[in-house]
């Protein structure tokens, strides 16, 4: 069960990251019904493909990375192409989403009255994922499920504190079409937004190849974030649509950012701490996305 549980906070801390921040952006010109929809729909396909990544690994008697899969089933070629695949993905995640961190510290820093170098926090902020993925196996595991409770936590807060203001008498449910470019824009944002599959590998030597323990650990892991999603997005949607329909009209033309939106929050809710913890929501969502990311790429 212990082994059960860590898979699940590795697999939902890797898939829940930053993305899930600009969903309410990215779904609010689709209304909440056909948002669920889709959402639901990507996590069916994720969820599937996820199990037959893993079922490749333990018929391989091992947690193989995929270029090595590709070479067990495929040959030299497939290697190949798994290998580089899987490396410029993860080098390129690692790039971004160190940059992402260290641009939410510095804001933060700022608004604290604190100036400091990005270049200064971006290494450290490099330093201290490299320093944590040097730790054994039972360290990182901890430090892992440590930071996903506290992520789960901050979104509860985020969550309850807007349900306090929150009234349903009028829902953007929209069942009216879906315009073809958006779709294409929100599709693989979403897919992003499960993006667990780097760490099979990691993921089947931690759940020392027990069937059950894995297919558990992915449907939790998977559905977990789902719910997450749905609940942060939905809210948020009612929330705006309530208190500042012009706001949520620029939210379906995609004419807002992310910063944008959490000051709107924050206004609507009045709730002093509500960019605090935004702020570290996002620390947290980077982080152990990071995490994941770096402990699937060492064992690729």
């Amino acid at each position: 069960m212990n082994r059960t549980i860590g898979g699940v906070c590795l697999i939902a801390g890797t898939a829940i990251g930053s993305v899930m921040l600009a969903l309410p952006i990215i779904l609010a010109s689709f209304g909440i019904f056909y948002s669920i929809i889709l959402i639901l729909t990507i996590w069916l396909l994720t969820y599937y493909t996820s199990l037959v990544s893993i079922e490749l690994s333990l018929q391989a008697g091992q947690g193989l990375a995929l270029g090595r899969l590709g070479r067990l089933y495929s040959g030299k070629g497939a290697e190949l192409l798994g290998i580089l695949g899987i490396k410029v993905i993860s080098y390129s995640l690692l790039a971004v989403f160190i940059y992402g961190i260290s641009s939410v510290i510095q804001k933060m820093l700022i608004d604290f009255g604190i100036e400091l170098n990005f270049k200064v926090i971006a290494l450290l902020s490099t330093c201290s994922v490299i320093r944590m993925l040097s730790l054994s196996m039972g360290l990182i595991d901890c430090i892992n499920r440590m930071l996903f409770y506290a992520l789960l936590f901050s979104v509860g807060i985020i969550i309850f504190g807007l349900l306090i203001v929150m009234d349903w008498s009028t829902i953007p449910i929209n069942m009216g079409d879906i315009a073809f470019k958006d779709l294409i824009l929100a599709v693989p944002i979403l897919f992003t937004s499960f993006g667990y599959q780097t760490i099979f590998a990691t993921l089947v030597q931690y759940c020392q190849q027990d069937s059950s323990k894995l297919k558990k650990a992915c449907f939790w892991g998977s559905f977990i974030p789902t719910i997450t999603y749905i609940l942060w997005f939905v809210v948020i949607l009612v929330v705006i649509n309530n208190y500042d329909p012009h706001f949520y009209s620029l939210m379906t033309n995609s004419s807002v950012d992310v910063g944008s939106m959490i000051l709107k929050l924050s206004q609507i809710a009045n709730i002093t701490y509500m960019q605090i913890v935004i702020w570290c929501l996002s620390i947290l969502a980077i982080f152990t996305y990071l995490v994941g990311v770096g402990m699937g790429l060492m064992n690729s």
